[in-house]
């Protein structure tokens, strides 16, 4: 559970720079704080989904392969878009269709916790 809250964490670190920017120091790339809340919080899931258990071992497969899909759809992104994934979505929407499938595995993590502890 404590990778979940990690991940929740980072979520709220990659959104600061967008909904609270007065609280950003100016001289901050914000660029780079989104890019690392979406490292950390990939990390965080990559955890989530190493350690918990899903009776079906197909579903848990299916969604530590779309962390894996997302992930390196950000390695890409990063790569030709001299290292800021945030950027690359702004310039190029179609890249979200690399790292979306990072918040595709969040998305399922999420539901079946919600699924199996009803909170």
């Amino acid at each position: 559970r404590l990778s979940l809250l990690a991940l929740s964490a980072s979520a709220l670190l990659s959104a600061l720079p967008v909904f609270l920017p007065s609280l950003v120091p100016p001289n901050l790339n914000t660029s780079a704080i989104t890019d690392i809340g979406f490292a950390l919080g990939a990390a965080s899931l990559a955890v989530a989904l190493q350690y918990i258990h899903i009776y079906a071992k197909p579903l848990h497969d299916a969604l530590k392969v779309t962390l894996a899909v997302g992930m390196t759809g950000a390695a890409v992104s990063m790569a030709t878009h001299n290292g800021a994934a945030l950027s690359a979505a702004v310039d190029e929407p179609r890249t979200l269709l690399l790292t979306g499938w990072a918040f595709v595995a969040a998305t399922g993590l999420f539901f079946k916790e919600g699924i199996c502890f009803g909170r």
